[in-house]
């Protein structure tokens, strides 16, 4: 899986990636389909905050959270991805053991009785 970590007014030092890379790891044995994940440190006043971004199965997830730290905010992050990425494995698999409903339309009787292949031939054959 690969993991891009970027830093907006805070340096992504060797340290925070690798903090952010061990947990992101985790999920991502948990999830092998996940291949790209981008995550975004941010400082401001007195919040961090850490956001990330993946796509899984064709749909967007992304994710974000604020902290004191940004130890936790990133513990914070993962979680939520992790939820969120539980949830949408839940819908792609809801649909699996449902049966088909497959409804049949009866022809209505007028239909059937207005065009009669017997009378045809009889009526053409007698004139």
């Amino acid at each position: 899986m690969d993991i891009q970590v970027s830093g907006h007014h805070v340096s992504a030092n060797d340290m925070i990636s690798s903090v952010v890379k061990s947990n992101l790891e985790k999920i991502g044995q948990r999830y092998p389909s996940l291949v790209n994940v981008a995550v975004i440190l941010k400082s401001e006043s007195k919040v961090r905050s850490v956001e990330a971004r993946t796509i899984y199965e064709g749909s967007s997830i992304s994710v974000s959270s604020e902290g004191k730290t940004i130890r936790d905010a990133i513990k914070t992050t993962t979680k939520k991805l992790e939820m969120a990425l539980s949830k949408r494995k839940g819908l792609l698999r809801s649909g699996r053991n449902e049966k088909l409903n497959v409804e049949e339309e009866a022809m209505p009787n007028e239909i059937e009785n207005d065009y009669d292949i017997d009378d045809q031939y009889t009526t053409e054959t007698t004139k």
